[in-house]
């Protein structure tokens, strides 16, 4: 484990942050969210199976492994911008026309397209110390 640990880059620990990070926000989000026109199960299933592929690309030895937590985090992301776009015309346009949670439309729309930034920033950083 040790040995696991010692190999890493600021870039590998600011990915992994930023996967534990959004499954922080995930699991909130089906805590706070789940009966809400602003959540998708599939947002919830995107986002968890980005954080799990992270901690996997941060355990093995696959350098192109990274890559694919980023694209999961981002299509989540992608998607609650989706679920979220009707309840944020309603705020442009200073109308209750389509309804949702105003907050938590906009709050988790920041929180996973900041994870996903992060993530991607860290993909182009070094993983791994140079041996």
């Amino acid at each position: 484990m040790k040995d696991l640990l010692k190999g890493r880059t600021a870039g590998a620990w600011l990915g992994i942050a930023a996967a534990m990070a959004a499954l922080a926000a995930d699991i909130v989000y089906i805590a706070t969210n789940y009966g809400d026109k602003t959540f998708s199960m599939a947002v919830f299933i995107l986002v968890l199976a980005a954080a799990v592929t992270a901690v996997a690309a941060f355990v093995l030895p696959f350098a192109d492994l990274s890559i694919i937590p980023c694209l999961l985090l981002a299509g989540g992301a992608g998607m609650q911008c989706y679920v979220s776009m009707p309840t944020i015309s309603d705020i442009w346009n200073n109308v209750v026309f389509i309804g949702g949670d105003r907050l938590a439309a906009v709050l988790y729309l920041v929180l996973f397209c900041v994870c996903a930034l992060a993530l991607v920033v860290s993909q182009f950083l070094r993983q791994r110390k140079p041996t």
